[in-house]
Order: C-alpha cells, then sequence, then structure tokens
C-alpha cells in the first residue's frame, strides 16, 4: 500500500483533468495522515473532488514544508495545481467507502469545433 496514487487524474473516470480543488492548499493535520503525521508533517494538501464521478481526493500541493524528508516536487503552475493524490479518508491509495464515486461515468463524448473550409 502506498500513501499516493502516483496520478493527478481520476482513480475512476475515463477523462483527463476532472479533478478540482475544493478549498484552499493548507498543511496536512493530523488526522488526515491516518497515523503517518511524523512522516508528511509539513506537507501541503488540499480537499479536491472528481467534477465527473464526485471521488474523494486530498490533492499534494506541495512537499518542500515537509518537517522530515522535505521534497523539492513542485508542480508548474499549470493545471491542475497539485503534483499527487491520495483518497481522502484513508491517505492512501486504497479508498474507503467515503471516498468512493456517486456516479459511474461510462461514456465521455467530447466534439470539437473547426469553421467550415479550416483543416482540422
Amino acid at each position: 500500500m502506498s500513501r499516493n496514487l502516483c496520478q493527478t487524474y481520476c482513480a475512476f473516470c475515463p477523462a483527463p483533468d476532472t479533478i478540482k480543488l475544493v478549498e484552499e492548499p493548507r498543511q496536512i493535520t493530523g488526522e488526515e495522515a491516518c497515523g503517518y503525521f511524523e512522516e508528511y508533517e509539513g506537507l501541503v494538501v488540499a480537499n479536491a473532488e472528481c467534477t465527473l464521478c464526485e471521488a474523494k481526493y486530498l490533492a499534494w500541493v506541495h512537499e518542500r514544508h515537509r518537517v522530515r524528508n522535505p521534497c523539492t516536487r513542485l508542480r508548474p503552475d499549470a493545471a491542475p495545481p497539485f503534483f499527487d493524490l491520495s483518497f481522502r479518508s484513508t491517505f492512501n491509495d486504497e479508498p474507503g467507502d467515503e471516498d468512493m464515486p456517486t456516479y459511474r461515468v461510462e461514456q465521455i463524448i467530447t466534439y470539437k469545433k473547426t469553421p467550415w473550409g479550416e483543416k482540422s
């Protein structure tokens, strides 16, 4: 079991860029760290959610403030504004009941409109 998913996309949905922060970044709490606070104290996180299925995540915004083993992994100012995810209730890569999606996303259709006469 790992603390993080090593990804920035939803574990349940077939579309990229669906995870959005639902609060401002802040330092992780002892309760959120689920017994690993000593190792992750100072980690900057934010609650996040998939906009399609509503699965719950804890987004890792940056690690440079970690008390132990600080890291310099920072995500550029591009979307998403975080570099990794954990499931919110378990602080690992396996979801708890509270983290599970509300909806099952089975198909995503995207259309691109190009003015007539232009090549796509």
